[in-house]
């Protein structure tokens, strides 16, 4: 069976990853193909599935960090959270996640490159 690409990501090859913050149940990545001005995931330390999949306690955990993080990068701004639970709400990756967007850019008191190179090469990767 082939392993996670988030699970890989977050313990195999964490410096490939443009980590934002990391908390105890999830951690906060930038999402490299970005379809608004910021897309950041919101990616369960632990390989859960999705919210179905979870335990009433697993889901409360990993939301109420995932807020917390969300309101503690976007303290000035309005944002929104996606979240897929199962194939037919369009998930494609089988581990728990949340996007969070917001329409406004990158706040420049929040320094990040987002072209950050790893070992030469940008970072490359779907998720």
């Amino acid at each position: 069976m082939e392993e996670c690409t988030f699970c890989e990501l977050l313990t195999k090859r964490p410096d490939s990853l443009q980590i934002i913050e990391k908390g105890e149940y999830v951690t906060a990545i930038f999402k490299l193909y970005k379809t608004r001005n910021v897309n950041i995931l919101i990616v369960s330390n632990d390989h859960i599935v999705n919210h179905k999949d979870a335990t009433l306690e697993q889901s409360s955990n990993v939301i109420n960090e995932t807020i917390q993080m969300a309101k503690r990068l976007f303290p000035h701004t309005d944002w929104s959270m996606k979240n897929n639970n199962g194939p037919k709400s369009d998930q494609t990756v089988f581990h728990m996640h949340t996007h969070i967007y917001s329409s406004e850019q990158w706040p420049k008191d929040k320094t990040w490159d987002f072209g950050r190179k790893h070992n030469g090469q940008r970072s490359r990767g779907r998720y």
